[in-house]
């Protein structure tokens, strides 16, 4: 039950408190709805972790955390849980995406992934000046990880150039409260 796995939680990082990271990941994960959580629960969680350390550490956790909520509960592998993404803070999740670059560099796992990742999420949360600077960087290496088919790329990259100036919404941008 939930509460059992708070207290589990709890636990861990009080017996190895290096490893938060893994703790909080499996925590995460397991607040979605499709396991034990609510809709809201794991971003809820992200923000409750990343604000524990605050500053760019803080944020970086927000960004990995919240990515659970952004990319788990989708009903289709490695799309956006638009739902979930109306509970994450946008501007939060781009710190802790800078803070990400800063401490590891660039994806290596995964050519690409990072600015892929980062223009998807601005795609999503109709940050079109983001998403047109983040295509730019990006150009033809587009991530088959990130946007899984060609068109997808395509559409949210020429709506970021055509929207960058007119601050028009793509057509599933995220509902924000």
């Amino acid at each position: 039950d939930r509460s059992r796995a708070a207290a589990l939680f709890a636990q861990a990082i009080k017996f190895d408190p290096d490893g938060i990271q893994l703790y909080s990941t499996n925590y995460a994960t397991y607040l979605l709805p499709k396991w034990s959580g609510n809709d809201g629960d794991t971003a809820a969680f992200a923000k409750q972790i990343g604000d524990s350390f605050g500053g760019s550490k803080g944020d970086l956790f927000y960004f990995e955390l919240g990515q659970i909520a952004l990319y788990s509960d989708a009903s289709q592998p490695r799309q956006l849980g638009w739902a979930s993404a109306s509970h994450l803070d946008w501007a939060r999740l781009k710190r802790g995406h800078q803070a990400l670059l800063e401490r590891d560099g660039p994806s290596h796992f995964v050519p690409n992934v990072d600015l892929n990742g980062i223009a998807l999420l601005a795609w999503g949360f109709n940050d079109a000046a983001t998403a047109q600077r983040t295509f730019a960087q990006i150009g033809d290496k587009w991530s088959t990880y990130i946007w899984k088919t060609r068109a997808r790329f395509d559409e949210a990259r020429d709506w970021a150039n055509k929207s960058a100036d007119l601050n028009i919404a793509p057509p599933h941008a995220i509902p924000m409260p």
